[in-house]
């Protein structure tokens, strides 16, 4: 069966950063990974009908060329207006305390399942592993200036 899970083909996911533009020194940066719907397909395994569904169940973030510097079981989510620091699963965020030019991908496990012969969720041991573009983004250091009135 992991031969028909590679055949599968999950989409590589998107990636989006937070603030895009102006990230800031000691302010999270968000990340949330994009385009991760389930995926099934149904083919015929020695003439019986399989259809195999594969789901991302984890999420490997690749900070500034450091591996799995963040693991999650969330692909994070873009800002909606709550704080940045909600806790553990609701935003997918890294502090940073230099300026400069910083990178970021992440690589997305998918686990799965099979229908067959009345037997369903049957599970497939194994993974299939899909890994996104890196991004680039700059953050900067933001100086405070004492203005007189």
């Amino acid at each position: 069966m992991q031969a028909y899970l590679d055949h599968l083909v999950p989409p590589a996911p998107g990636l989006r950063v937070q603030p895009a533009e102006m990230a800031l020194v000691n302010y999270p940066v968000l990340f949330d990974a994009r385009g991760l719907a389930p995926v099934t397909a149904t083919f015929a395994a020695l003439g019986v009908p399989v259809t195999l569904h594969a789901t991302p169940v984890g999420y490997d973030w690749t900070i500034d060329g450091v591996a799995n510097a963040l693991r999650t079981t969330s692909p994070g989510r873009p800002y909606d207006g709550h704080g940045a620091t909600l806790g553990d699963g609701y935003y997918v965020s890294r502090t940073f305390d230099h300026h400069g030019p910083h990178t970021v991908a992440v690589t997305v496990h998918w686990s799965a399942s099979f229908d067959v012969a009345g037997r369903s969720g049957v599970p497939v041991a194994g993974w299939v592993i899909r890994t996104s573009a890196p991004v680039s983004f700059t953050v900067h250091e933001a100086i405070p200036r004492l203005v007189a009135d």
